[in-house]
């Protein structure tokens, strides 16, 4: 698929900084148009080299908190073996401590030397599980020519991806989360305009679905109770017109209520419990399911189709009827280059 500045509709526009961004002013960026935002927490093992700490972290994030911008991490490594990347996680879990990130925490996947030991997976996943035993919901950050070159669809398809290729267009043939799509942005709230600051499209709702499943310093929502819409003494023929929760997740399967995040907006806003549909409707996706189970084949044909959404809904989707989606992915991704 490619991604371009306005299609695929993005979700939100934000940047990455560092303390190459020195201090921002972080009320001004956001009267500019900043959605969110990705800071630096570090490089390498901070455990052990402590300096290695960016050391506009703390200010960026206070900074990020203070004027209501969504944030998110992303830690760049210099691991070349399994040992090292776990270290980096401790050290990237170590800043993270006493924090909520509404975003992913990206490992930032760049050196030649870890390309180099024809192990690059490897140390992602060792770094991934580490992180993700602990809590966190993560990503990779890594250039689109990098991450087709050396990274496996299991890996592209695992975790989310930070793609970055500057230019009008991303040429990348797969799930995409952010996109870096430039490194010379300039904003009045960066030093006066002055410098140079990279530039980043969102494409998922991250941080509905890290709130929601208790990830990155956040608690699970565990109220069965749906916000309510309605007037404190409601009309007694309203009460009467709203359907069972059975009703409303024939009607998902169906595809009237749309699909996912635009779906939670509108079950919520309609005053019905999101989690309480959706898990009637995996089961009941589970049951029809074993009656009639498809190829891997024809299931990747109607995943290009579009007959089961975008990602991440797809993969939800997916699994719910018992599909693998890596397989499916993996052999969608085969008929795609087969054209």
């Amino acid at each position: 698929m490619a991604y371009t500045n306005t299609s695929p509709k993005q979700l939100a526009s934000g940047i990455d900084v560092s303390t190459y961004q020195g201090k921002p002013n972080w009320n001004t960026l956001k009267s500019e148009g900043v959605q969110f935002a990705i800071i630096r927490g570090g490089y390498g093992d901070t455990i052990s080299y402590p300096g290695q700490k960016d050391d506009t972290f703390e200010y960026n994030y206070k900074g990020c908190k203070d004027a209501g911008i969504p944030v998110g991490m992303y830690w760049y490594s210099y691991a070349t073996t399994e040992g090292m990347a776990k270290q980096e996680a401790k050290a990237c879990m170590a800043a993270c401590k006493g924090k909520q990130f509404e975003l992913p925490i990206l490992y930032d996947v760049e050196e030649l030397r870890i390309f180099n030991t024809g192990r690059t997976n490897e140390i992602i996943k060792a770094w991934a599980d580490e992180m993700e035993a602990n809590g966190f919901f993560v990503g990779i950050y890594i250039y689109r020519a990098a991450a087709t070159s050396y990274l496996t669809a299991q890996t592209r398809s695992r975790y989310a991806m930070a793609i970055a290729e500057y230019g009008p267009q991303l040429n990348y043939n797969g799930e995409v989360g952010f996109w870096q799509n430039g490194s010379t942005f300039r904003y009045k709230g960066i030093n006066g305009s002055a410098t140079n600051t990279d530039h980043d499209f969102m494409y998922v709702d991250y941080p509905s679905i890290i709130k929601s499943r208790g990830k990155n310093g956040f608690q699970a929502s565990t109220s069965s109770k749906p916000e309510s819409t309605a007037p404190t003494t409601p009309a007694k023929p309203a009460e009467s017109k709203k359907k069972s929760n059975e009703e409303i997740a024939d009607e998902v399967i169906a595809g009237k209520w749309g699909v996912y995040p635009d779906r939670k907006k509108r079950l919520e806003a309609a005053g019905y419990n999101y989690t309480a549909i959706q898990d009637i409707v995996n089961e009941k996706m589970k049951v029809s399911s074993k009656a009639s189970k498809k190829s891997v084949d024809d299931v990747a044909k109607e995943v290009i189709k579009g007959d089961w959404g975008v990602y991440p809904d797809r993969k939800w989707n997916l699994e719910a009827a018992g599909y693998n989606y890596v397989e499916v992915q993996n052999r969608v991704n085969q008929l795609l280059n087969s054209k």
